[in-house]
């Protein structure tokens, strides 16, 4: 749901604020995940989790683009590769925290403190401004529809994603 706002929330803040506020709300997120509970609590924080998620994923994006376009190289396969690859070692480094014996919620912090250093550290390679407008002119429409071939695609994908649910 957070997804067509997150646009706007890059060309209002740039890439390199956004990054670092979810990043760092996520792993809050996290921790409290870990910590509560109580049903409803929990269905509000994993809401939240889902929505700081889609934020970071189009920031990402819209970084990677950025560079694709600097650098006039296709870049965005091996973005989302890399993407792929650091949730694999993620689940690897936890799983390898449980197997030395830290319990689920030591493991949790210490990745969380991993992520935040990391992502401190390397944020200053993103520019401030990438992602933010430079201009307010109002010409464009703040949504488009999808048109053609690509609502196809997204009506096959729905039939696709409720024939795997079952």
């Amino acid at each position: 749901a957070s997804m067509p706002f997150s646009g706007r929330l890059v060309s209002s803040f740039g890439c390199q604020r956004l990054l670092l506020t979810v990043s760092s709300v996520l792993a809050v997120l996290l921790m409290l995940l870990c910590d509560t509970a109580q049903l409803p609590v929990c269905a509000v924080l994993l809401l939240l989790f889902g929505v700081c998620s889609g934020i970071l994923d189009v920031s990402i994006n819209i970084f990677a683009l950025h560079l694709e376009n600097l650098l006039a190289r296709r870049l965005m396969s091996g973005m989302h590769g890399m993407w792929s690859l650091g949730t694999f070692a993620g689940a690897g480094g936890f799983s390898l925290f449980l197997q030395t014996g830290f319990t689920v919620y030591e493991a949790i912090l210490c990745m969380v403190l991993l992520v935040l250093f990391l992502t401190t550290f390397y944020s200053r390679y993103v520019g401030a401004d990438i992602g933010r407008q430079r201009s307010s002119s109002g010409g464009g429409s703040r949504l488009s529809l999808p048109k053609g071939v690509v609502v196809w695609l997204g009506v096959a994908a729905c039939i696709a994603f409720q024939a795997e649910s079952t």
